[in-house]
């Protein structure tokens, strides 16, 4: 399958106003910019463009910010390790992360704080041979698309995909890449697990009132609440506390399912079988929440997603 862009398989027209929340066209950059975080983010995205134009064109990023929007996290990872829509990775074991907290310290490097694009990418290609090896190959599309991406990263606006508690990026949006045809699938060891996303997800998915915990885990799994790796044990926990503190009824649907994948985590690596009841009931109570607002007859008007 032919992979397409958002806009319609082509690069947005040059002509005038605004697409997808920016600019049309980008303004040239004609200085260097001020801001630390972006222009050390922008070395590290003209990294990627050096690469691409060396033919190392199947390496993609993952951009975003952390559930506080304190956090600019990029991914660096191959086509064969992202999901479907072309950005979410399937794990992040393999990939390299940069995380605006690391400043100049590139992947932890210690000898890179005064590269430019070109001597980071040499480092890259050395460094990380068997990544550079899988990114190897055409992608002209997807190439196309990161010039786009880099052009605005030059005026200050870094892509991102995902972000604060809700994993929702911020505005104005970065337009999505080019997707690939990938399954979506998590496996944890139980089982491979299938995802389901918010908007498929039914009440036949839910286990039944009181489930024990056999019956609770395989829903806890149909959500990846680490999103590939992009969020961390502790940013769940940080969100899983906080919908428990400001109660079931007003959060999100993400919300609510980063609180049961992190409580079934809790049960699975730290608790002692059989698991204790304050996270059983933990679980259970996230299930009911979810079953009042997915069964028409128990629907009160809270927002699903």
């Amino acid at each position: 399958m032919k992979p397409t862009l958002s806009t319609g398989g082509h690069l947005p027209n040059a002509g005038t106003g605004l697409e997808n929340g920016f600019e049309i066209p980008t303004p040239i950059s004609m200085v260097p910019l001020t801001d630390p975080v972006a222009r050390r983010a922008g070395r590290l995205l003209s990294m990627v463009h050096e690469l691409h134009k060396a033919g190392y064109q199947r390496l993609r990023i993952c951009a975003g910010y952390s559930p506080d929007n304190a956090e600019w996290r990029c991914h660096l990872l191959t086509t064969n390790n992202m999901r479907g829509d072309g950005w979410t990775p399937v794990s992040t074991a393999t990939a390299h992360e940069y995380s605006s907290i690391n400043a100049s310290r590139y992947f932890g490097w210690d000898d890179a704080q005064t590269d430019d694009a070109r001597r980071l990418a040499a480092k890259f290609i050395d460094r990380f041979p068997e990544t550079a090896q899988a990114a190897v190959g055409d992608d002209w599309t997807y190439a196309g698309w990161f010039i786009l991406i880099l052009g605005r990263a030059e005026n200050g606006r870094l892509p991102a995909f995902y972000g604060g508690l809700d994993f929702e990026p911020p505005a104005p949006a970065t337009p999505l890449p080019p997707g690939l045809e990938m399954s979506e699938r998590i496996n944890d060891g139980e089982a491979e697990q299938k995802i389901i996303a918010h908007e498929d997800l039914t009440l036949a998915d839910l286990p039944p009132r009181n489930a024990n915990y056999e019956r609770l885990w395989p829903f806890c799994l149909s959500f990846d609440g680490y999103r590939g790796g992009l969020r961390s044990v502790e940013d769940c926990e940080s969100i899983a506390s906080l919908t428990e503190r400001m109660g079931l009824k007003n959060a999100t649907l993400e919300r609510l399912r980063v609180t049961a994948f992190i409580r079934q985590r809790a049960i699975k690596w730290g608790d002692p079988l059989p698991p204790s009841e304050n996270l059983l009931n933990a679980i259970r109570e996230v299930v009911e929440e979810i079953r009042q607002r997915l069964d028409p007859a128990l629907h009160r008007p809270n927002k699903l997603t």
